[in-house]
């Protein structure tokens, strides 16, 4: 379901930092999924966005520290019909003071939701993001992320995990759609696919790679021809035998070069060491 814009969800919405992202998108245009526990507050929320902007504003009240919440959430929204665009993480609880003061079960509370629940909510929503090649997460972190609060213990380590778990997913979509960007071609229902290579490109279906015609384009290509030139390609078993075949020979050659260059050397040695015998005679002779 969608207005005019992309469909942002943010957690935390009902007031502070989430509050005030959900106006920004919606003064962009964003249509919006407003997630918190208070559904009074969402609710104000979404009718003064809707008035002021103009845009589709679905609130969803939500516990996310509890386990099953974001499944949950990802559920309703994919059965009716949402697509989430863009994921802002910002739900997340902080406690004061010193470690020892705080409660345990406070410091299991921000845990669920700054770690377990921002996690969960990115295993929902990312992969189908990747599947279809778009999409964006902002995880909402703080500054407590790059050293350690003795006031703030447990909060900044979990914001530490917020900023480490981002960077770490950064280098996962970039490369996810690096191979993404090699897809010149695909045939709906099947695993034939024509991408993009150092070489030029070539036809694939996972299990066999077999070169594609100079003189064709990818969108030209047919299913039966991609499949034909598949069949006809040489397995990528045999091209490894071939390969182990080839690596077996250098190796062979190379070994056989070394004997020649130590057996050269041995020669040498024993020639070095006959001059050296005779000119010793030659020596010893003289003196005489």
């Amino acid at each position: 379901m969608k207005g005019g814009g992309e469909t942002v969800l943010i957690s935390g919405a009902s007031y502070g930092i989430g509050r005030e992202l959900a106006r920004e998108f919606a003064r962009h245009g964003h249509d919006l999924v407003l997630v918190a526990r208070s559904a009074d507050k969402l609710e104000q929320l979404a009718d003064e966005l809707a008035a002021e902007s103009g845009v589709l504003v679905s609130v969803r009240p939500a516990d996310l520290s509890l386990p099953g919440a974001a499944a949950k959430l990802h559920k309703a929204l994919q059965r009716e019909g949402f697509e989430v665009d863009i994921l802002v993480n910002n739900a997340g609880v902080l406690e004061h003071g010193h470690f020892a003061d705080i409660p345990a079960e406070d410091h299991r509370r921000m845990i669920d939701l700054n770690v377990a629940g921002l996690t969960d909510m990115i295993a929902q929503f990312l992969p189908e993001m990747l599947v279809r090649g778009s999409g964006r997460i902002m995880n909402v972190a703080s500054i407590g992320a790059f050293m350690p609060v003795p006031t703030l213990a447990t909060y900044a380590a979990t914001k530490a995990f917020v900023l480490s778990l981002s960077e770490a997913l950064e280098v996962v979509a970039a490369k996810k759609q690096a191979d993404l960007d090699r897809i010149l071609h695909t045939f709906e229902g099947t695993d034939v696919q024509i991408l993009k290579g150092r070489w030029g490109p070539f036809i694939s279906d996972g299990k066999k790679n077999a070169r594609m015609p100079k003189d064709r384009e990818p969108e030209s290509m047919t299913l039966e021809e991609c499949l034909a030139a598949l069949e006809a390609a040489p397995d990528k078993r045999s091209r490894k035998k071939v390969a182990k075949k080839a690596t077996g020979k250098k190796a062979t050659r190379k070994k056989a070069s070394k004997k020649k260059t130590a057996r050269k050397k041995t020669t040498r040695k024993k020639a070095a060491g006959k001059r050296s015998a005779r000119k010793k005679a030659a020596t010893e002779k003289a003196g005489e």
